[in-house]
């Protein structure tokens, strides 16, 4: 009977040894990307913010960071050579990459995308005449 209990014990004491660790996500909003050691002068953070979907299935926490147009292609390719983002395309009205993921620290994820407000600017020569592109990074802190 005392083996049985102090099995009991043991399984107890030694369940989280052998659990799976999840990562743990940042537990608040702030710059990621100087966060994981890719920050850069020309990528500007001002805002972050908490989001979800599904009903809170899925939940995120979003930094957005600007980008002046005279930089964005010095930016586009740093975002294509980090994560592997397509190259800003024009579609109807605004310059956009693909949406792509980036490894932080540890096993952390962060999705990661470039893209212009809405603009009359459909010619990559002409950057410089758009006041501000975004960047946004995205970490998600639930999924189903």
């Amino acid at each position: 009977m005392i083996k049985i209990i102090v099995c009991f014990i043991l399984i107890f004491l030694l369940k989280d040894v052998y659990a799976e660790k999840r990562p743990e996500p940042p537990l608040v909003c702030g710059d990621f990307l100087a966060q994981i050691g890719l920050g850069r002068p020309d990528v500007q953070f001002f805002n972050c913010k908490i989001g979800s979907e599904d009903g809170g299935a899925l939940e995120w926490l979003e930094a957005e960071y600007r980008v002046s147009g005279k930089d964005a292609v010095h930016v586009e390719n740093w975002l294509a050579r980090t994560a592997n983002t397509s190259h800003l395309k024009f579609a109807c009205c605004n310059w956009e990459t693909n949406q792509k993921s980036i490894r932080g620290r540890g096993s952390d994820w962060y999705v990661v995308e470039m893209h212009s407000g809405e603009t009359e600017i459909d010619r990559r020569k002409y950057f410089s005449k758009i006041p501000f592109m975004y960047l946004t990074v995205r970490h998600y802190t639930r999924t189903p």
